[in-house]
């Protein structure tokens, strides 16, 4: 029996469809009606007393020398009954109907078995007390009615408004605690009716939408789906765990949940099909925003699978559901992700640390572009492709390694990233391959366009360079692996205004003529060249017509001394051109160490100095300027503490 509330101008409230004191029988203080005399079923009705107090439907009923089997809870059947505080729901039950336990204001909580199919309108309408839902795990869908409906009538030639109003499935439950244990089903779209001699429309949403005391969801490990605006709007939901049983995620599902901070979507080999990131609508002159995050202020994500979604960047769609997420600042990509795909973090402002897991093999286009916070990346020695656009914009990288597992890097790929200061592309016997800009900048590759590049390790060939645009930027330093036989036309914008070079090629690379080395790099440019292979150089092309060749001795060690305090602490041998790992901090009880001075990150043709210090560790407390706004400044082996007001301190805390 439907039970509709009817609002005449938004005045009078009506409770239609009175009861009627019916049952076929009652056992034990539960009334039943009789489903089918043949099958044996039967439901829970309402009856002459109000239901009170623990209440356990039992799944058998004996009348008349028959079991009955109790299938279902009938409409209205536990309605107002107020002073009803436990319901104990068994595994036979397939169906809630409409309003069943409408306005049961001391019931806390419920278990929805795993047998349950459908459960009606209102079900737990003004259910005040009702924190927590568990629905048990099960592999079948559970149809559940909307959160609420608002209609406007009309009544043909008459000029008085009738307006309907349902209260909806959990009107008013502050549902704190969510146990979701199967896919639901239910009607989420606007619908226009012809039922009715006016007009009629209808707002129909997620069961779940808008329960703002929703804290903690739990989703268990036999869902697959989370549909379309299933926790839009749940505005206390502080983090959610996706498991890997889960393949869809609708749109919309978690749009303005204002205190989602911690997203986690476990590992697991299947794909994971997301919806569209931002819509944006015009409507009435205004914009309206949707989005499966949209409002999300996320700032923890872990990736435990390859993602799946729309890329059509036009038509005001942004189809990474993580784009402009200018609140996310930590990604975990896990060992599980071979595909990290296109802008899926395009434009995230804020994003300053980045973990890519080790079985990531494709980084596709636009992937981290525009993340001007992310300070460090490492791309594991498992890609294989960096695409078009990848890292354009991260301003604040400083260096990167493009490992030898690599084959191909798009173009533009570190576009406009004003902070890199030294690439390294490791040793490899195949040729990394240099795509091609296709489109308004035909066969233009810049790859390191608008980057401040100082120093490159160069470990291996490159292939497909273009006509135009160069790979490289003003370069000052120049590191070529063993592995390298050509320099490539256009690796080098007007030779990059190259001062040194370091060759550990014993054959001269060939030098394409598309590289320009201007007449003042000919004669000021110092080339280090293998010992014994001088002459070879000199008389190679292009190389010959450098004035300064000198040779070193491959593989020759340099010394690394430490320096404590002004006292040498320690000697390290080091080879020319391998990396510089700098020891340990020393520890001293009492005193803070100031830290290693800057050294190169590769061993020159030279002997290295580093310094360091200790200074009392108190020094600096009593100083009014708290101290991580201060610099350590070392002076001519000797350490000050530099404040942001220009004023200076010894280690003992005394003003200079």
């Amino acid at each position: 029996m439907k039970t509709i509330k009817f609002f005449l101008t938004t005045i009078a409230v009506l409770l239609g469809s009175v009861m009627a004191n019916a049952y076929d029988f009652e056992v034990d203080g539960i009334y039943y009606n009789i489903l089918s005399s043949t099958d044996l079923t039967a439901e829970v009705t309402y009856g002459d007393n109000k239901y009170t107090g623990n209440v356990i439907i039992p799944s058998t009923v004996n009348y008349k020398s028959r079991d009955l089997t109790i299938i279902a809870i009938g409409d209205t059947a536990f309605l107002q009954c107020y002073k009803l505080t436990n319901i104990i729901i068994p595994s036979t039950i397939i169906t809630i109907g409409e309003d069943a336990f409408y306005e049961c204001n001391n019931l806390t909580n419920i278990t929805i078995p795993n047998s349950v199919t459908s459960i009606g309108e209102g079900a737990f309408s003004l259910c005040t007390s009702l924190k927590e839902l568990r629905i048990e795990d099960g592999d079948t869908n559970l149809e559940m009615a909307y959160a609420y409906t608002s209609t406007e009538r009309k009544v043909q030639n008459s000029s008085y408004y009738y307006y309907y109003y349902h209260y909806g499935l959990f009107k008013s439950c502050p549902l704190e605690i969510l146990y979701l244990g199967r896919n639901l089903t239910y009607k989420i779209e606007d619908e226009e009716s012809s039922d009715y001699p006016y007009y009629y429309y209808d707002y129909y949403y997620s069961p779940f939408y808008q329960k703002t005391e929703l804290k903690s969801v739990t989703i268990g490990n036999l869902v697959t789906t989370i549909g379309e605006e299933l926790f839009s709007g749940c505005r206390t939901l502080e983090s959610i765990i996706i498991p890997k049983s889960v393949t869809n995620i609708n749109n919309n599902a978690f749009a303005g949940c204002t205190s989602l901070k911690e997203l986690h979507i476990e590992d697991g080999n299947t794909e994971l099909a997301m919806g569209y990131g931002e819509f944006k609508k015009y409507e009435g002159g205004d914009y309206y925003y949707y989005g499966l995050f949209h409002d999300c202020p996320l700032e923890s994500l872990h990736i435990g699978r390859n993602l799946a979604y729309r890329f059509s960047r036009y038509e005001g769609l942004y189809d990474s559901p993580f784009e402009e997420k200018s609140t996310l600042k930590s990604v975990i990509i896990s060992d599980s992700v071979a595909v990290i795909r296109s802008a899926l973090f395009h434009a995230c402002v804020n994003l300053t640390c980045a973990i890519i897991g080790n079985h990531v093999q494709v980084i596709e286009g636009n992937a981290f572009e525009g993340c001007i916070n992310l300070t460090n990346i490492s791309i594991p020695n498992s890609v294989t492709t960096i695409g078009n656009f990848a890292f354009s914009d991260c301003c604040s990288i400083t260096d990167i390694t493009i490992p030898n597992s690599v084959e191909e890097i798009g173009y533009y790929a570190f576009h406009e990233c004003t902070s890199l200061k030294y690439v390294k592309i490791e040793d490899s016997t195949n040729a990394l391959n240099v795509a091609k800009n296709v489109g308004n900048f035909s066969d233009w590759s810049d790859i390191f366009d608008k980057c401040s590049l100082e120093k490159v390790y160069l470990g291996r060939d490159m292939s497909n360079l273009s006509n135009r645009g160069y790979v490289f930027y003003s370069i000052d330093t120049l590191i070529i692996g063993n592995n390298v036989t050509k320099i490539g036309k256009n690796m080098f914008c007007e030779g990059a205004n190259i001062s040194i070079i370091y060759s550990m090629c014993t054959n001269p690379p060939v030098i394409d003529s598309g590289n320009d080395f201007t007449e003042s790099q000919y004669v000021n440019t110092t080339i280090f060249v293998p010992k014994g292979t001088l002459t070879a150089y000199q008389t190679a092309d292009v190389w010959k017509d450098f004035w300064d060749i000198q040779e070193y001795v491959l593989d020759k060690k340099f010394c690394v001394n430490y320096y404590i305090d002004g006292e040498l602490y320690a000697v390290d041998s080091v080879k020319h051109c391998d990396t510089i790992i700098l020891r340990e901090e020393p520890i001293k009880e009492g005193y803070t160490f100031s830290g290693w001075s800057e050294v190169p990150e590769t061993m020159p043709a030279h002997d290295v100095e580093i310094y360091g210090n200790f200074f009392l560790s108190s020094a600096v407390d009593n100083i009014d300027v708290p101290t991580k706004k201060s610099q350590k400044v070392i002076e001519n082996n000797q350490l000050f503490i530099l404040l942001p007001n220009g004023k200076k301190y010894n280690v003992m805390g005394h003003e200079l």
